[in-house]
């Protein structure tokens, strides 16, 4: 299968990874800093690290003020690699799995980092075996997947099926995939602490000859998949109905361009001729177009007086009726979707 657009193109088209702010939330730092605990456990301060898809270098970041002192990045984003090697004075090398820059070559290392890369990717098998090929002969990749054992703990509407997302792991399956270049794990753990309202994390650290670690989770991802589709369901039913009550007569500004209104459209639960505007508070939709119409900032609004908004975001809901109300003193009537035991 080839991908329908190269992920170099996917992110340089429209990626929230790549601004000019280069700031980290608490919720990422945090992730950071627990990745960091887990490797401080099993890999050496002198070891050399290449994180893969490092954007501007948050986990190197950390790890450099661990005391890592052997430390490179790997970016397709220009301007991140920019701000690495500037700020940071960490080498970061222009491009990713599949189109390795020539500055890499001959190049190995003890640990290659994948943090939230695999989920991302067609040809899995390929950008595996093309990390192996970096690895030192003692070497270890560590993968930073979302947890689907986790995904039934958030009750959301399909969140976890994001659109950047392309696969799904359990401890199980990525054993599997391993196991296709002779890697088998030698360490992993569950971080239960949820990313922006959806599921924790899974850390794990894959080498060769290493003793196979013993698997207490089989069967687990595949049931917790089930269950997921079956909350999402749900509360997809109750969404269609509590959209239906706003009378089908009214028409509405929707505050939010990104996955969450792909998916309430995609569902027929939100019906586009009854969209007149929306509007995103990330720059980097400003000036795109979806559903036929342009994405625009929320200081339009300004001029909307009287217009419903239409919140389409689960897990910022209360934010964005806090801007709404407290920030921009609007009066416009607001629709929220989203029950508040879910938000």
């Amino acid at each position: 299968m080839e991908e329908s657009m190269p992920l170099d193109e996917y992110y340089a088209m429209l990626s929230r990874y790549d601004g000019d702010s280069f700031v980290l939330s608490e919720a990422v730092k945090g992730v950071y800093r627990r990745t960091a605990d887990f490797l401080e456990q099993h890999i050496e301060k002198n070891a050399r690290i290449l994180d893969i898809g490092c954007a501007f270098g948050g986990l190197l970041a950390e790890l450099q003020q661990r005391d890592f002192t052997h430390l490179a990045g790997l970016e397709y984003a220009e301007r991140n690699c920019q701000f690495v090697e500037k700020t940071l004075h960490i080498p970061a090398h222009r491009g990713g799995l599949g189109h390795l820059p020539k500055s890499l070559l001959g190049e190995r290392f003890d640990l290659i980092i994948l943090s939230g890369v695999l989920e991302h990717l067609f040809d899995l098998r390929s950008a595996i075996a093309e990390c192996n090929s970096l690895l030192d002969e003692s070497g270890k990749i560590f993968i930073l997947t979302p947890d689907v054992e986790q995904f039934p703990l958030h009750n959301d509407l399909y969140q976890e099926f994001s659109v950047e997302h392309i696969n799904y792991f359990d401890i199980d399956s990525l054993s599997a995939l391993f196991a296709c270049e002779g890697l088998t794990c030698c360490a992993t753990i569950q971080d239960t602490v949820p990313m922006f309202g959806l599921a924790g994390n899974r850390y794990s650290l894959w080498s060769r000859n290493a003793l196979q670690k013993k698997n207490t989770a089989h069967g687990k991802g595949k049931h917790a998949m089930q269950n997921y589709m079956t909350n999402a369901a749900a509360l997809s039913d109750v969404l269609r109905e509590r959209l239906s009550g706003e009378g089908s007569e009214n028409n509405f500004y929707v505050w939010g361009a990104g996955t969450q209104t792909a998916m309430l459209v995609q569902l027929g639960i939100l019906d586009i001729h009854r969209i007149c505007g929306i509007v995103d508070g990330n720059q980097n939709y400003h000036g795109r177009t979806a559903y036929g119409h342009p994405i625009e900032a929320p200081d339009v609004l300004y001029e909307k007086q009287g217009i419903p908004i239409l919140i389409a975001s689960q897990y910022a809901q209360r934010a964005i009726e806090h801007v709404i109300r407290d920030k921009m003193r609007l009066s416009n009537p607001i629709i929220k979707l989203f029950p508040e035991e879910h938000t």
